[in-house]
């Protein structure tokens, strides 16, 4: 008897819960994105070089539909772009390295919450086996997904997380 009150709580709380999320959309980016504010000291926005130009059109921006079909793959092994409705990319140099890009903030909405489910588990993985140089923060059908190629800079990515983090939870689900 005590078996079935308590699976019924558990699936009353998940259906409770289910029912007050809500998918994000790219206007939620807007609100927890980086901005030249939360640059780390001795950090500047990069410059995009020609040739990537086709794909990050300006530093930060949304990335149009070409742009998201090129790089879904690249973010995370076998990244899917149909499951994706936008993504906001930040690139962040070193002052005296304009083009660089170390460290890369990509803010990523699925197109709904279910969809989600399988890409968040691919980049969750992804970020796991390389948490020396990036996080992900989840929430619903959005990553915040910040990496570096040098672990020396995981402190800073660290950093940016805790913004966007705060920034999410300022928002709320609501």
């Amino acid at each position: 008897m005590k078996k079935i009150i308590i699976s019924s709580i558990i699936v009353a709380l998940s259906f409770s819960s289910y029912s007050y999320t809500r998918d994000y959309t790219s206007a939620d980016v807007d609100k927890i994105r980086i901005t030249h504010r939360d640059l780390p000291n001795g950090f500047r926005m990069a410059q995009i070089p020609a040739f990537a130009r086709d794909v990050f059109r300006e530093n930060p921006c949304f990335l149009d539909t070409n742009g998201i079909k090129r790089i879904a793959k690249h973010l995370y092994p076998n990244g899917d772009f149909n499951t994706i409705s936008a993504i906001h990319s930040t690139i962040i140099a070193k002052e005296g390295k304009p083009f660089g890009d170390d460290l890369v903030c990509y803010i990523i909405v699925y197109r709904n919450a279910k969809v989600a489910q399988k890409e968040l588990k691919k980049l969750t993985e992804y970020v796991e086996f390389n948490n020396q140089r990036a996080t992900v923060t989840v929430k619903n059908n959005l990553a915040v997904f910040i990496h570096s190629d040098d672990v020396i800079n995981m402190p800073l990515v660290m950093q940016l997380k805790r913004i966007i983090d705060e920034r999410l939870e300022s928002i709320g689900e609501n």
